[in-house]
């Protein structure tokens, strides 16, 4: 019930996704799927608790880790995830306003909806850089076939295949036909 102002938004279009949290299984295979290397930045947008920010400095060596967030509730909650690791920025923002944090990172990382990706696409292909890669959990991009696809499998865990796709930069450009 916390989070129906989340969907209330989402609804009215106001956000690009209503919070819905990952379960513990879906950020590391995520990280792996992307191959999120020590070093490397990660960029989570739409990143509700900060979960995957922490994950990704303190298990995969993560240089940087940027969460875009919109809710007052979850940017705090994220920042009390944080604590004071300097390497984690949470920033409430707008991810569509997110082009210089894209041009910095090596792996985007997106749990919205096919409309909120769909959004995020010509900010992706404008301003990525090209090694970097884009995971999302559950959906696609815009009809986009990704380059690599996974399986994340746990408790809570949504049960399609696949529920995990990753799109190296050149595949933003690939035709939907």
């Amino acid at each position: 019930m916390a989070w129906v102002g989340t969907w209330l938004r989402y609804l009215a279009r106001l956000r690009l996704a209503p919070y819905v949290p990952a379960p513990p299984a879906v950020g590391s295979a995520m990280l792996d799927l992307a191959r999120l290397k020590q070093g490397e930045k990660l960029l989570d947008l739409g990143c509700g608790d900060g979960r995957l920010l922490v994950q990704a400095v303190q298990q995969y060596g993560a240089s940087g880790a940027v969460g875009y967030e919109l809710d007052d509730d979850l940017v705090a909650a994220s920042r009390a995830a944080a604590g004071t690791d300097a390497r984690i920025d949470v920033r409430q923002e707008d991810a569509l306003k997110s082009g210089d944090a894209v041009a910095d990172a090596d792996v985007v990382a997106l749990y919205l909806t096919e409309r909120g990706n769909a959004a995020l696409l010509p900010l992706l292909r404008e301003r990525l850089r090209p090694s970097a890669r884009v995971v999302s959990y559950c959906w696609g991009l815009d009809g986009l076939p990704p380059s690599r696809t996974a399986q994340a499998v746990g408790k809570g865990v949504v049960v399609q295949f696949p529920n995990l796709m990753l799109w190296e930069r050149k595949a933003l450009w690939r035709s939907t036909s």
